[in-house]
């Protein structure tokens, strides 16, 4: 989702800069280096899943 609309990739081709990203839509996308991406499936991006916490591993002799 970009802004709340749903678009679907068809093609990624490397380029000089960086990856151009074209939509089943017609658009395009130049991802540089630095670019930040996020995506997941059947997931709503405003919400965040709760933080996985790691468990203390007892002490004691290896």
């Amino acid at each position: 989702m970009i802004g709340g609309h749903p678009f679907i990739v068809q093609d990624i081709t490397s380029t000089t800069t960086g990856k151009l990203i074209t939509f089943t839509t017609g658009e395009h996308f130049t991802m540089l280096a630095h670019s930040v991406l996020w995506a997941a499936r059947r997931m709503d991006p405003r919400r965040r899943p709760a933080p996985v916490t790691r468990k203390e591993q007892p002490r004691g002799r290896r």
